[in-house]
């Protein structure tokens, strides 16, 4: 059992000195009833060696904010597309009108706005 022990600690002592981790992400938070998010190009280090990668961003270099918002408020979105391409934003989850779902079927066109709003009639919850 000692043997086992030892060998079970040198393993974990071991795995943490070659490890090699990145930090991890975490978004900006909003909150509020009124967001201004801006799809836009942007660059970042992904991993620490190595180039940086072209990515999408909204209000950053990766990722979007985490949006908080109550129960029977009506939010108001301002997505400035700022891409040389068409894109598109999503919901996910959130119950509101078709109009202002976004997906493949709602796109938004370079250089342009697009300003979705609703009565928020969804209980608390994490919607990706």
């Amino acid at each position: 059992m000692r043997r086992l022990l030892f060998t079970f600690i040198l393993c974990i002592s071991l795995s943490s000195i070659f490890a090699q981790y990145n930090n991890l992400w975490i978004p900006d938070t909003l909150r509020g009833t009124n967001f201004n998010l801006t799809i836009k190009d942007t660059f970042k280090q992904i991993l620490k060696t190595g180039n940086q990668t072209i990515t999408g961003g909204i209000n950053g270099n990766f990722w979007g904010p985490t949006l908080f918002f109550n129960q029977g408020e009506i939010v108001h979105l301002n997505v400035k597309n700022k891409l040389n391409d068409s894109t598109t934003l999503h919901w996910h989850g959130m119950h509101l009108p078709a109009v202002m779902d976004g997906g493949p079927h709602q796109i938004i066109p370079p250089r342009t706005l697009w300003q979705p709003y609703w009565k928020v009639t969804n209980n608390a919850g994490t919607y990706w």
